[in-house]
């Protein structure tokens, strides 16, 4: 044990190790390790996603900007863009860039994990405005 409690990572708005979570990003994923809500505009996580996982458009309309990051085995991502379908592999580091509110039903071949960064868009504009 690290002394930390699960209570104590609740508050902290950090996720505790040691129990499955639910990504804040995205709810369907499992998360792996993360900041939890504690970086004020900026959430980062490591998450699995299962292959061919059927996703509610409604539950994961992106609120914030996104970022996803292929980490791992090379895999196969269906999407829906503008009403067609798209095709395309993906390798470790590869990167995918999705701004608030686009839906693209993405479905994975594989289990992957994924890096993802998602970012307040109000917290873009303050950074905006200090510079």
């Amino acid at each position: 044990m690290n002394g930390r409690s699960a209570e104590n990572d609740l508050t902290s708005g950090t996720q505790p190790s040691n129990h499955p979570q639910l990504s804040l990003i995205k709810p369907h994923l499992l998360n792996l390790s993360g900041s939890g809500l504690r970086l004020n505009g900026i959430i980062i996580e490591r998450n699995l996603e299962q292959p061919h996982a059927d996703i509610d458009s409604a539950a994961v309309k992106a609120a914030k900007h996104l970022i996803v990051i292929h980490a791992r085995h090379p895999a196969s991502l269906e999407w829906s863009l503008d009403g067609r379908r798209k095709a395309a592999m993906f390798s470790e580091g590869d990167a995918i860039v999705n701004p608030v509110g686009l839906f693209v039903a993405p479905r994975w071949n594989a289990k992957v994990e994924l890096l993802l960064l998602a970012i307040d868009p109000t917290f873009i504009d303050l950074i905006a405005e200090e510079m």
